[in-house]
């Protein structure tokens, strides 16, 4: 809870405000009520257009402005909707560009601006309404509509709210039947109902929205905060800005594929009186990132969606402390719950936990990456890998294992990114586990996985073949390296080199293979120690000894066809037999040992007991 809150009987009280969450919402809800109950109109039996004047005479009830209610203003004499509250008030230049409304009620279809208009303020005071009945307002680039006082404008029945600049206040701008708010910039929230869309609007201030209406593509900013009851947050991007002001979902709302942040330190977005759209307690937002706290209650929250890499620095939880969430404090259903939440990470990008969360549910992560630095970050509960993977902060090298449930049949990730991991803990489950990131991961235990083993970077650190579990180890960038006493011969568990290359270091241990290496890839020989190739082998791609000896145990033990670069620290043995290679470079390292066919260049180096047709 923020240390600036109280909490009282009726929920915890906002310190800016003096209300408490619950009559904060039911403030919002009342609002959203009583303007709809003044939306109550008759079917019009024929439209009524009218054009605003070049020249108009007839001055409107604010000073400096013209009366749009005024028939002395329009062309034919009448204005739009005085009679019929339907047709559409055409603007093209003028002189009077400022326009307030004299009647306490305006309905009409909408505002028509012509290619090259002026650009036009309209002013709503005092108690005054205006409602645009189907077109909403098209066209224009620069018009703009302003509120005085309590104003209200409604958008009603599939009407747009175009390009304007809308400047409303508190609970002053309504979207009804299928509205959208269009690109409008609107500065002072508004209120969405009956399947209306906030569309690629741009909303300060905050929005509620009810009754199956969305988000849509909307950029909205918190400052009254945000609330949604039975419907979907869309695509929209949601920043919470306020500290002790909420971004709220209830009934069977979700968060759909939209980014809720939280961009100042006590910002709270809360899922948890919310059962979601099919009343199964599962939930979902594209991303979640910021400061503050989440709170999800007893739901499944399914984040990633729409493929960003997030940084959720705040404390994810099921309910705080146990009474701060919106499930806490108030009754919502026998399907809302405070306690037992859990996470879902989806989407190609990565999600970075770095607090101590306190979510019970557990943690699946199915596409992309978590980032963590402590286990503490997952919160309680087991961590399911099912296509996708952690990722170790930099300088982080906690063992993991003991949290992790079976690995599910996509697989599991793990991205050591620079660091040394070691797991200490068995690794089960039917699906195969692939190491990124530079670094060592090191396998001190029998594993029992199923699903292979790929090594996309970095190195595998291991003591025994019963290490990786059942299944080929493809090495497609990355590499093995044996534990330090360790001469097992992996070779027959090696699936053919992928088109990165492979890499093998002996770590001062002396290793043969009995098997042949395939392959597009390349061999690296790195390490101290010897790795011999006891038969013939017939991978295409280059060979290349960083470090220690790569000997040939057999006549053309190495790829004929592979280019071959021996460097500074690293030895090509030919194994005293005839060994045919297409070129070796050496480049500051040795040769030795036998007889070659194939060309020889050198930038440096020693050449040892050589024979044969060398070039």
């Amino acid at each position: 809870m923020d240390k600036r809150e109280s909490k009282g009987a009726w929920g915890v009280t906002d310190w800016r405000t003096g209300l408490t969450r619950r009559a904060w919402r039911s403030l919002i809800s009342i609002g959203g009520c009583l303007l709809i109950a003044t939306l109550v109109w008759s079917a019009p039996a024929a439209a009524q257009d009218a054009s605003w004047l070049a020249t108009p005479t007839v001055g409107g009830p604010l000073a400096g402005t013209f009366d749009f209610n005024a028939n002395a203003n329009w062309n034919p004499g009448t204005a739009p909707g005085s009679a019929t509250q339907t047709g559409t008030a055409t603007f093209g230049v003028s002189t009077g560009t400022s326009i307030s409304f004299s009647s306490a009620s305006t309905t009409l279809g909408g505002f028509t601006f012509s290619p090259g208009a002026s650009s036009y303020t309209f002013t709503i005071s005092g108690a005054n309404q205006v409602t645009l009945n189907g077109a909403g307002i098209i066209g224009g680039t620069a018009s703009s509509i302003s509120f005085a006082n309590a104003g209200v404008l409604t958008f009603a029945n599939t009407a747009t709210a175009g390009n304007a600049m809308i400047n409303a206040g508190n609970n002053s701008l309504t979207f009804l039947n299928n509205s959208t708010a269009g690109s409008a910039t609107i500065n002072g929230g508004a209120i969405f109902h009956d399947n209306s869309t906030a569309d690629h609007a741009t909303i300060n201030n905050g929005a509620s929205f009810f009754d199956s209406s969305t988000a849509g593509n909307a950029t909205i900013n918190g400052g009254a905060g945000f609330a949604c009851n039975g419907c979907t947050a869309g695509n929209a991007t949601i920043t919470n800005d306020s500290s002790g002001i909420e971004t709220f979902f209830e009934g069977t709302s979700t968060a759909g594929n939209a980014r809720l942040i939280n961009s100042v330190p006590f910002a709270r977005t809360d899922l948890s009186a919310s059962t979601g759209l099919n009343n199964d307690n599962k939930l979902s937002a594209g991303s979640i990132e910021g400061g503050g706290n989440f709170y999800i209650g007893g739901n499944q929250l399914t984040v990633g969606g729409n493929n960003l890499s997030t940084t959720v620095s705040g404390v994810i939880s099921d309910c705080g402390g146990g009474s701060d969430c919106l499930a806490s404090i108030a009754t919502f259903g026998p399907n809302v719950k405070s306690s037992g939440g859990s996470l879902v990470k989806t989407g190609s990008g990565t999600l970075t936990l770095s607090a101590a969360n306190n979510y019970t549910g557990g943690t699946t992560i199915n596409a992309g990456l978590i980032n963590f630095n402590s286990a503490a970050n997952f919160g309680t509960g087991q961590i399911t890998l099912n296509g996708g993977g952690l990722q170790w902060a930099t300088g982080t090298t906690t063992d993991i294992s003991s949290s992790l449930a079976p690995i599910g049949g996509n697989g599991g990730t793990f991205d050591t990114n620079s660091s040394s991991v070691s797991f200490r803990t068995a690794l089960t489950g039917s699906g195969g586990v692939t190491k990124t990131g530079l670094g060592t991961l090191t396998f001190f235990v029998a594993n029992s996985y199923m699903g292979g083993t790929t090594v996309n970077a970095g190195m595998i650190n291991f003591n025994s073949a019963a290490n990786f579990g059942t299944g080929q180890i493809t090495l497609n960038g990355g590499g093995l390296q044996w534990a330090t006493g360790t001469t097992t011969d992996i070779s027959s568990r090696l699936a053919a080199i992928g088109g990165n290359g492979g890499n093998f270091d002996t770590n001062s241990n002396n290793v043969s293979f009995g098997t042949a290496l395939t392959g597009s890839g390349s061999i690296t020989k790195t390490g101290f120690g010897t790795l011999t190739f006891s038969v013939a082998n017939s991978y295409t791609g280059a060979t290349i000894v960083n470090g220690g000896t790569l000997k040939g145990g057999v006549a053309n033990a190495f790829s004929a066809a592979s280019a071959t670069t021996i460097n500074n620290g690293g030895t090509l043995d030919l194994g005293g037999v005839a060994q045919t290679i297409n070129s070796v470079a050496l480049a500051g390292g040795t040769l030795q040992n036998g007889t070659l066919t194939g060309a020889v260049s050198s930038t440096g180096g020693a050449v040892n007991g050589l024979g044969g047709t060398a070039g």
